[in-house]
């Protein structure tokens, strides 16, 4: 996919091509980590790697001159940054939650089934 895109110069073309391979890399990287063990797997593997590489590969070959001019409106930067910044909190709490953690140096026990805590 990248390779057909990369011959023109332009950049949204490139851009949208690396950010479809990115979420290939990444939806299929959830099977193949999950170990989604069926007949699909090995084909899971080869679209993982196969978008892993050509992300690698396409990042190496940006004209760094061209991706310089581009820019993005302010109001989708705001709201980029925002949501790259509430998932980690977010999930971080999700995760600390079903984990356990200590407050105050007594441990907070999550039960089964998400139980309240007891201290």
């Amino acid at each position: 996919m990248y390779a057909a895109l990369a011959r023109s110069n332009r950049r949204r073309q490139q851009l949208l091509a690396l950010g479809l391979l990115g979420y290939l890399f990444y939806a299929y990287g959830i099977y193949v980590i999950e170990r989604a063990y069926n007949g699909f797997y090995l084909v899971y593997l080869a679209i993982f790697t196969l978008a892993f590489w050509s992300v690698v590969y396409g990042t190496a070959n940006l004209r760094r001159e061209v991706m310089a001019r581009t820019t993005m409106p302010r109001g989708l930067w705001v709201v980029s940054a925002v949501g790259a910044l509430l998932q980690p909190l977010m999930f971080g709490g999700l995760h600390l939650r079903r984990l356990g953690f200590t407050v105050c140096g007594e441990e907070i026990v999550v039960g089964e089934g998400g139980a309240a805590p007891r201290f």
